[in-house]
């Protein structure tokens, strides 16, 4: 299985990912791949006024890459989960991280870490993170039942996926409030039967509302079956990306403590 998650090395495309001709000396360390991002109010997109002239409205799903609204159906090529322990963004939650880890497992982390790094642990298969360890023994990317407390890590379920008409793969990237959608698409995948890439299915936003919040959160449904071109596409995608690290762009990604649950 492929990993879909963030990597900061040289690994973000080899030639198994097939590299194009001609950029075989490209610094490719930057280089990520794109999403299907789901906007809400708060999205750069939708408030800020470079984007005006796009008309993107809140609800909408969009090529992050190519700033274009996206076709509803998609065929999924792969499926990865991770988890990500985002440095929060404001200060408060900042220290209250740093007496978390503190508390858990004895780590002080720096003002630096704070305050520079993006991250300060990952598990890039959704079960070992690369500081502190097991995912269920250390359980930041879970509620707090007692206190109430929101997780600090952000648990992200990951799709490569083929859209309809489109060319380039992007990521869909099932988190915080859209996490549950994405686990009803593991099962609707598993318990369908064949390849992931043997049906395809439709991405639909949904406005949900509480507390006075109003947010959109992606879900699927199921859309029948790809026809022979397009199974023979993801069928060479597949093939392509089976065994690649790719590097997934993380813009717009809310810390799960920020999220709205």
């Amino acid at each position: 299985m492929s990993d879909i998650v963030e990597r900061k090395n040289n690994e973000v495309m080899d030639n198994q990912a097939g590299i194009p001709l001609g950029m075989e000396n490209a610094n490719l360390e930057t280089v990520t791949m794109p999403t299907a991002k789901l906007l809400q109010a708060s999205s750069p997109e939708v408030t800020e006024e470079e984007f005006e002239d796009y008309g993107f409205r809140a609800g909408k799903i969009i090529h992050s890459l190519l700033l274009e609204e996206l076709p509803e159906k998609f065929i999924p090529i792969m499926v990865a989960d991770d988890n990500t322990c985002f440095v929060p963004r404001n200060d408060a939650d900042k220290q209250a991280l740093k007496v978390k880890v503190k508390d858990k497992f004895g780590v002080e982390l720096t003002e630096d870490e704070l305050q520079n790094n993006m991250f300060i642990c990952r598990a890039r298969d959704g079960r070992n993170g690369d500081r502190f360890g097991k995912c269920s023994q250390c359980r930041l990317n879970k509620f707090d039942n007692v206190t109430g407390e929101k997780p600090f890590c952000t648990s992200n379920i990951n799709v490569l996926a083929l859209f309809e008409g489109q060319e380039m793969p992007v990521v869909i990237r099932f988190a915080n409030t859209s996490y549950k959608h994405g686990n009803k698409f593991k099962s609707l995948v598993l318990y369908s039967g064949g390849a992931v890439f043997s049906r395809k299915y439709k991405l639909v936003p949904i406005k949900k509302s509480s507390n006075g919040n109003t947010w959109y959160e992606m879900t699927v449904k199921p859309a029948g079956k790809p026809t022979d071109e397009e199974l023979g596409k993801a069928k060479a995608l597949y093939k392509r990306y089976a065994d690649a690290h790719i590097e997934v762009e993380n813009d717009g990604i809310e810390p799960a403590n920020e999220a709205e649950f």
